[in-house]
């Protein structure tokens, strides 16, 4: 039997001892919003009061995981203060990564476009399977803004210094298929089977034994320092950005679908 509990935009299915865990805002391709952070946090609050739960599968609902940071959010930002700003950042960050708290290991499911501090959520999680025709970026500098949501402690983990810095300073556009051969992800497989074989490997390990487990995600992650080293530090470069014209220019270059001229002020 399934049990679902749905947030504005978020909901949560159970089935048995793994939860489905699926952002609901595809007309905006799942961005990640104010709104959807406070509903990630109430979803992920309800998760960690599931006494058996074993695995959680992350998605998107519709044909993108997530389009990144919410555009009018991102506007807003540059009116406010540096101060504000680094205090608002590590909040929206943990609205998002408090994910992995839960205790159990969460494995990404992911379909269609995921870029920026979505594609940064995606590789925060202990697995990812992905769309081998899905379209990547970590383009943050597109719109001359430091990466975040502790994608430069993940990124650099996962598939080494040199090609992180080539993910992160060229921002370009990538596949799926060039993600899993660089190592950035798991696998990457036939769009209709990223769920399905998210959700195998999900039942994989709610068969093993649980204490055991819940300590190797602990063991295998980064510790609570290196996070939060890390997240700190891009949310303090991130204040500072957002209060360049080059940012502004990057952001309505966005809304505009144009490319922007950048003069380092």
């Amino acid at each position: 039997m399934v049990e679902e509990t749905v947030f504005p935009r978020v909901s949560v299915e159970m089935h048995g001892a793994i939860a489905v865990l699926r952002m609901c805002d595809s007309a905006r391709r799942n961005a990640m919003s104010l709104a959807m952070g406070e509903a990630f946090d109430a979803a992920v609050r309800q998760l960690s009061a599931v006494a058996d739960l074993r695995a959680i599968v992350l998605c998107g609902e519709g044909e993108a995981f997530s389009a990144g940071g919410d555009l009018n959010m991102l506007r807003d930002l540059r009116k406010m203060q540096s101060t504000e700003v680094v205090r608002f950042m590590r909040w929206y960050y943990d609205q998002f990564l408090q994910l992995h708290r839960v205790g159990v290991p969460v494995i990404a499911a992911v379909r269609g476009v995921a870029v920026g501090a979505g594609l940064a959520l995606a590789v925060s999680c202990d697995m990812v399977v992905v769309d081998e025709t899905a379209r990547l970026a970590f383009n943050f500098l597109r719109i001359a803004l430091h990466p975040g949501m502790a994608s430069t402690v993940f990124v650099p983990r996962r598939v080494g210094h040199e090609r992180a810095a080539r993910l992160f300073y060229c921002a370009d556009m990538f596949s799926g298929r060039d993600a899993a051969t660089w190592g950035l992800v798991g696998e990457a497989v036939l769009r209709e089977q990223v769920e399905a074989r998210a959700m195998a490997l999900a039942a994989q390990v709610a068969a093993r034994g649980p204490v055991a487990v819940r300590e190797l995600q602990r063991t295998m992650r980064p510790s609570e320092a290196e996070l939060n080293a890390g997240l700190q530090r891009e949310a303090e470069a991130q204040a500072l950005c957002y209060q360049t014209d080059d940012y502004a220019r990057g952001v309505e270059g966005v809304a505009s679908k144009t490319s922007s001229v950048f003069h380092g002020k």
